[in-house]
């Protein structure tokens, strides 16, 4: 029974490694590449979290992607050190995935379910406000700004031009 419990502890241990190395990839070797980060963070969400499985909701992995880059934004921008060093580490919220828990929506495939308003209802926590800008709270209640296209992200609220 110790050695079966002790294999499967390795291959955990092996499967979490490659996920956080992955991670650390993205983040490091493309620190200045939004774009290319958040395709590396989606494919170790695709690979890690589901398997491979090639049938995944693509905007699932980018809804989860998002919660990981926040998450770094979060945690190693934001939280004091005093903090991390204590373990007072506020985890944001987690995007509502309940639309993607085998439930199939009737109207999904049509143009009035499509858009901001429709996912708005599926991310708490996030506030949509025009143009890929969406407002998101740290875990201390201050607002930040988050770009979906771009992946941006910012303290001042996006000139209104901008949200048109």
């Amino acid at each position: 029974h110790e050695l079966t419990v002790n294999k499967h502890l390795k291959d955990a241990q092996q499967a979490t490694f490659l996920h956080c190395t992955q991670y650390d990839h993205a983040f490091k070797e493309f620190s200045n590449d939004d774009v290319k980060r958040f395709e590396v963070i989606c494919d170790a969400v695709w690979r890690h979290v589901f398997g491979a499985e090639e049938d995944t909701d693509g905007d699932l992995i980018k809804r989860i992607g998002a919660y990981v880059e926040y998450q770094l934004h979060n945690v190693v921008y934001k939280l004091p050190d005093d903090y991390f060093e204590e373990g007072r580490i506020g985890w944001g919220n987690f995007p509502d995935l309940s639309k993607f828990q085998g439930e199939t929506d009737a109207n999904s495939d049509s143009d009035a379910d499509s858009g901001e308003e429709s996912d708005a209802k599926y991310m708490s926590g996030f506030e949509f406000l025009g143009n890929d800008w969406v407002q998101v709270l740290t875990d201390a209640g201050k607002p930040y700004y988050w770009n979906t296209s771009s992946h941006k992200v910012q303290w001042q609220k996006p000139e209104a031009e901008s949200l048109e």
